[in-house]
């Protein structure tokens, strides 16, 4: 759905704070989104200007907590999903259900979990996009450079190995910085349970 005033004063905010979008389209239907680096709290306000000023439809995951009252109408009226790591049934085999039941939907996470720095990422993003068959495209918010970007994608093709893609995308954020570098977790692969 189309919201031109949103769009507009989210644009004008965000070439007003000094930044800019670099997105080409997505390549798909349907697709997970990695957004890193994730150090600080104002990842989220930036990445909802970024997305508001091109009117991309993104849902975003985030931890069941933060769609309690008062933020919870918020959360999920921007897009927000949550998500409860301690889930039995499998936190990742409910997302992708609830993606598929849509016509579009792109799904961005953050594979760190956490603004902190932890021993590596999650590896739940690869796991949706390997049980979605849908590309991975790996989003930034590089504070160095003041830009929020959306241009690469990834296929995981079925021989596509965890190693090689984490290889990959290791390459592809090297250069670009979070506003706090110190809680950048490194790009290393932590099983989690699906």
């Amino acid at each position: 759905m189309s919201h031109p005033i949103r769009r507009r004063l989210a644009a004008a905010v965000f070439r007003m704070l000094g930044w800019k979008i670099e997105f080409n389209g997505l390549p798909a239907k349907r697709g997970v989104i990695v957004a890193y680096p994730h150090t600080s709290n104002w990842d989220f306000p930036l990445g909802l200007l970024a997305i508001w000023s091109i009117e991309l439809e993104l849902k975003f995951v985030g931890k069941h907590t933060l769609f309690r009252w008062p933020l919870g109408f918020f959360m999920r009226r921007w897009g927000g999903l949550p998500i409860d790591r301690r889930s039995p049934q499998g936190a990742i085999g409910a997302l992708a259900e609830l993606i598929r039941e849509q016509p579009t939907c792109w799904v961005a996470i953050a594979p760190e979990g956490t603004r902190r720095c932890t021993a590596g990422w999650r590896t739940g993003f690869y796991h949706l996009a390997r049980r979605l068959e849908a590309p991975l495209g790996l989003g930034v918010i590089d504070y160095a450079t003041r830009r929020v970007m959306l241009t690469e994608f990834i296929e995981l093709g079925g021989d596509a190995e965890p190693a090689d893609v984490m290889r990959e995308i290791a390459r592809y954020y090297a250069p670009y910085r979070g506003l706090k570098p110190e809680n950048a977790s490194p790009i290393e692969w932590i099983e989690t349970r699906r």
